[in-house]
């Protein structure tokens, strides 16, 4: 599996985005508010679950989701939109 891609534990999905994302993207997110972050998940949330292949083919990502979230009927979907979330709250852990 290429895991730069396809990450296969919930922290490598979650640095990938701060690592494939531009400056200008990172300071973008990190200006939402929570309230506003809830519309990029049709947009960044549909591209996370097809970049890691979180809707079929990476079984592991999914499951290690569904565990740290406590969630065990987590879709590809849901996970997309909880590892997002998570990024999110980290740049607003950085931000101070």
């Amino acid at each position: 599996m290429d895991r730069q891609w396809h990450p296969e534990t919930f922290a490598e999905a979650v640095d990938l985005l701060f690592q494939v994302l531009d400056e200008e993207t990172l300071e973008i997110f990190a200006g939402r508010t929570a309230e506003e972050l809830k519309f990029y998940h049709a947009t960044a949330g549909e591209l996370i679950k097809i970049h890691y292949r979180l809707a079929g083919g990476n079984p592991s990502l999914l499951d290690e989701c569904r565990k740290i979230s406590g969630k065990p009927d987590l879709d590809g979907e849901q996970a997309a939109i909880y590892i997002l979330e998570t990024f999110w709250a980290r740049l607003q852990m950085a931000k101070g």
